[in-house]
C-alpha cells in the first residue's frame, strides 16, 4: 500500500455513503417494505433474495447469507481491495476525502502472476530504451511525423521492437527468464529461424491491466504493407484476454470522477489524441466488438459514457452495437457526432489542435436522436414505402429503449416531424406496437428464513449486543471477566475491544463490517443484529456475565469429559474415577 490512511475516519465517509445509491449502481434494487430487494450478485439467484436496509445501511442474502456495507459490497463485487472500494463509493456519491487520493493497495497476487509481470516490465523496459537506439529512430520519427511530443510518448510508454526478433529474446534471457515462461506469457514463438519476438520490427503499444500492470503488447507497422496486418496482439494468456481488457482502463478510471466523463473510442492513437487534447479518461476497444464483459468493466466506471468511433460504416456499426449493449445496463451514454471531415479522432486533432477537437466532441445526440438519424439515413423519406418503413422502425426502437411518458410523447413528435406525417398516425402505429408488460416480473422477495438459536448461541449474541452499547461491557471483557466460549462469537467480540483500544469509543454496527475481514464473521454479525432487532428484553449486564460464565464453566467441563472418554492412553479404572469427578463438578454449576 503506498500512503496511510487514518481509518478512524471511516465512520464520517460511511455515514455519507448510501448503501442504497451504492447498491443501486450495480443492480435494479425494489422497494419492498421498509427495505430494498434485488437479484443476489454472490450466487446464482432467479429470485430477489438480496436485502438492503437503509435503516441499518447494512445489506444480506437470505440465500447465500452473504452480508456487508456499501464498503465490502463493493470490494466483493468489483473484487478490489478495500480502501480502493472505499474511494469508489465516496466516489459514486459524490463524498470528496482527498486523503484517499495517494492511496493505492496492491493486490495479493500467485507465484506464476509474478512471475509474469516480472517478464512483462522487463520487456516493456526494453521496447522503450529500443525506440531511442539508432535501429529505433525510424520508429521514433514516425511518431513525431504524427506530433507525438517525447511527453505523451513516454505517458504512453511507446516503444520498437528490433527487427532481429531474437534479440529481444537474448535480452530476456540475460535478465535471468527462461524460453518457456516467454512462450507461455505470449511474448515468444517458435520459428523456422529458432524462438523469435512475433513482434518483431513493429512500433509497440503495451497494453496494461486494472492496476497498470503490463500484460500484452501489440505491434504495428511502421510502413503500409498491404500482405501485413496493421496490428498484431501478443497472443491471448491467463492475463490477457482482449474481450475483457480496454486500453488506458486503469488511467480513465484514475480521472473519471473528476473528467465527469468517459470516452470510448476504437484504437490506441484515438485514446492519444485525446490524451493530447487534455482529456485523460478514454478508453478503446483496441479495435474489437464491444462484448458483454467489457460492459461490466465501463460500468464500474460511474460516469457518463461518451461514444466516438470512427465516422466510417464499420465505425457507425460499431456505434450501434455498443449501444444495443448498453441500452439493458443502466449505463447513461452519448454519441459524439461523427466526425465526417476527418478519418479519425488523430487526424481531427492534428488539424484542428486542442481546443477545435474539444468543440467538436462537445457535439453530442442522445440515443434514441442518433438512432433516428441513422435510420433516416437508410431509408428514402421521398416516398411512401421509406417513409413507412422508417416509422415502423422508429416506434419499435422508442417502444424499447424509452420509458418515460415525456420521452415517448417527445420522440413520438419528432417522428411526425421527420416523416410529415400526422402525430396522431405515429401514436396509432406506436401503441399497435407497443404492449405494456400484462405479467409482472416477480420481485417477491426470498422469504426470511427465521434460525433458531441455542440457549449458549443466544448468551453470546446478548453480551455482543451490550458490548455495541455499554463501554462498562467492553471493559469487563478485557480485563477477562466474562468467558465467550464459542469462538465464531469471540472473534466478533475481539474485533469490537481492539476497536475501542484504537478508537476510544464504542464502533457503530455498520462500522464493523469495515474492520472484519473473514466473510463468515460479517455474515455472523448481521444474524446478530437481526436477533437483536426481535429481542427488546432489557438484560442486566452483571446477571448476563455470570450465566455466560456459569455455561462456560459447563462448556469446558464437557470438552474434558470427551477428551477423557476417548483418551486411549487411560486404563478403564483411571477413566471411570476423571468422568465420576468431571460430571460432579458439573452438577455442581448446572445446579447454581
Amino acid at each position: 500500500m503506498t500512503g496511510k490512511f487514518d481509518y478512524s475516519q471511516l465512520e464520517k465517509i460511511q455515514s455519507q455513503c448510501n448503501i442504497v445509491s451504492v447498491i443501486s449502481n450495480y443492480l435494479t434494487l425494489t422497494k419492498k417494505g421498509k427495505n430494498y430487494w434485488g437479484i443476489c450478485p454472490f450466487h446464482d439467484d432467479k429470485n430477489p433474495s438480496m436485502s438492503v436496509s437503509e435503516d441499518k445501511q447494512i445489506y444480506r442474502c437470505f440465500s447465500c447469507n452473504h452480508a456487508g456495507n456499501a464498503f465490502t459490497f463493493i470490494r466483493d463485487f468489483e473484487k478490489i481491495p478495500f480502501l480502493q472500494a472505499v474511494k469508489k463509493a465516496a466516489q459514486i456519491c459524490n463524498v470528496s476525502v482527498p486523503e484517499l487520493d495517494n492511496i493505492y493497495e496492491e493486490k495479493k497476487i500467485s507465484k506464476e502472476d509474478a512471475v509474469a509481470y516480472s517478464l512483462l516490465s522487463d520487456l516493456l523496459n526494453y521496447y522503450t530504451y529500443n525506440l531511442r537506439t539508432s535501429e529505433g529512430k525510424k520508429a521514433l520519427d514516425y511518431l513525431y511525423n504524427r506530433k507525438l511530443s517525447d511527453d505523451v510518448i513516454n505517458h504512453f510508454k511507446i516503444g520498437y521492437a528490433p527487427i532481429d526478433g531474437k534479440k529481444t529474446i537474448d535480452f530476456l534471457r540475460a535478465k535471468g527468464h527462461n524460453v518457456e515462461d516467454m512462450i507461455k506469457f505470449g511474448i515468444a514463438i517458435r520459428s523456422s529461424d529458432g524462438i523469435v519476438d512475433p513482434l518483431r520490427g513493429r512500433l509497440i503499444f503495451p497494453i496494461t491491466n486494472k492496476d497498470n500492470k503490463p500484460i500484452a503488447f501489440s505491434g504495428r507497422i511502421l510502413e503500409n504493407d498491404k500482405n501485413l496486418p496493421k496490428y498484431v496482439n501478443t497472443q491471448e494468456t491467463e492475463l490477457f484476454h482482449k474481450s475483457d481488457i480496454l486500453y488506458n482502463y486503469y488511467q480513465a478510471n484514475l480521472h473519471a470522477n473528476k473528467e465527469k466523463l468517459v470516452y470510448i473510442v476504437e484504437g490506441f492513437m484515438d485514446v492519444i489524441a485525446l490524451y493530447r487534447s487534455g482529456i485523460n479518461s478514454c478508453i478503446a476497444t483496441m479495435g474489437t466488438a464491444l462484448t458483454s464483459n467489457h460492459v461490466k468493466e465501463i460500468k464500474k466506471l460511474i460516469v457518463p459514457i461518451r461514444l466516438l468511433f470512427d465516422s466510417d460504416e464499420a465505425g457507425q456499426n460499431a456505434t450501434i452495437r455498443c449501444m444495443e449493449l448498453f441500452d439493458g445496463s443502466n449505463i447513461k451514454y452519448q454519441i459524439v457526432k461523427p466526425l465526417k471531415d476527418y478519418k479519425d479522432v488523430d487526424e481531427a486533432i492534428n488539424k484542428l489542435g486542442s481546443e477545435g477537437l474539444k468543440n467538436l466532441l462537445n457535439i453530442v445526440y442522445e440515443p434514441m436522436d442518433y438512432r433516428l438519424m441513422n435510420l433516416a439515413k437508410k431509408n428514402d423519406l421521398n416516398n411512401y414505402s421509406g417513409k413507412k418503413e422508417f416509422i415502423k422502425q422508429s416506434v419499435s426502437s422508442l417502444s424499447k429503449t424509452i420509458k418515460d411518458k415525456i420521452g415517448i410523447d417527445y420522440y413520438l413528435k419528432k417522428i411526425s416531424d421527420i416523416t410529415l406525417i400526422e402525430l396522431g398516425i405515429i401514436k396509432e402505429e406506436f401503441n399497435r406496437i407497443y404492449r405494456p408488460p400484462v405479467i409482472k416480473i416477480n420481485v417477491t422477495p426470498v422469504a426470511k428464513k427465521s434460525k433458531q438459536y441455542s440457549a449458549k448461541e443466544q448468551l453470546h449474541i446478548r453480551f455482543i449486543h451490550i458490548m455495541l452499547e455499554n463501554i462498562n461491557a467492553i471493559i469487563r471483557y478485557q480485563k477477562n471477566e466474562v468467558s465467550l466460549f464459542l469462538s465464531e462469537y469471540e472473534v466478533i467480540a475481539i474485533h469490537i475491544l481492539e476497536y475501542f483500544k484504537n478508537h476510544g469509543k464504542i464502533p457503530k454496527p455498520e462500522t464493523l463490517y469495515s474492520v472484519i475481514n473473514d466473510q463468515e464473521s460479517i455474515n455472523l454479525l448481521t444474524e446478530i443484529l437481526d436477533f437483536v432487532e426481535k429481542d427488546k428484553s432489557l438484560i442486566d449486564l452483571e446477571a448476563l456475565i455470570d450465566e455466560i460464565n456459569r455455561e462456560s464453566m459447563i462448556y469446558n467441563i464437557d470438552q474434558l469429559i470427551d477428551k477423557v472418554t476417548y483418551d486411549p492412553s487411560l486404563n478403564e479404572l483411571e477413566r471411570g474415577k476423571q468422568l465420576h469427578d468431571l460430571n460432579k463438578q458439573k452438577k455442581k454449576y448446572i445446579s447454581k
